[in-house]
């Protein structure tokens, strides 16, 4: 299903069942962490001694920032670059954007996997 920035009822479309996809899952993953162990919390720079936030904070927070961020993503598609919405489902800077954003949780995700935190500071320091 190609999406195009300029047809507002599709992508509007789009944003509800997205969004209710996410709130889904994450919803799922909190049953599933309620019902074999309990939800985790984490604290803040992982010290003990300062407060802990907890994974149900998750299961408001994606499901807003999901739609919010769709939103503003189909109106910088739509008035920032409306000739290239004509041509493209997505215009270029959203693409490597994406692109950019995604090797990062990449290299991220596989630093920790592989017990490199020093090389994943360095990361989130550049």
């Amino acid at each position: 299903m190609i999406i195009t920035a300029a047809a507002g009822p599709g992508f509007s479309k789009f944003r509800r069942y997205f969004t209710v996809l996410i709130l889904l899952a994450v919803w799922s993953l909190l049953g599933w962490s309620y019902y074999h162990g309990g939800v985790p919390s984490h604290h803040i720079l992982a010290d003990k001694d300062l407060p802990s936030f907890s994974n149900w904070w998750g299961g408001l927070l994606l499901p807003l920032l999901t739609w919010f961020l769709l939103y503003r993503l189909h109106k910088r598609m739509v008035l920032e670059s409306p000739r290239e919405v004509e041509t493209s489902p997505y215009p270029t800077s959203v693409l490597y954007g994406f692109a950019g954003a995604l090797l990062f949780g990449v290299l991220l995700s596989t630093f920790f996997t592989f017990q490199y935190p020093d090389l994943a500071g360095y990361l989130l320091m550049a």
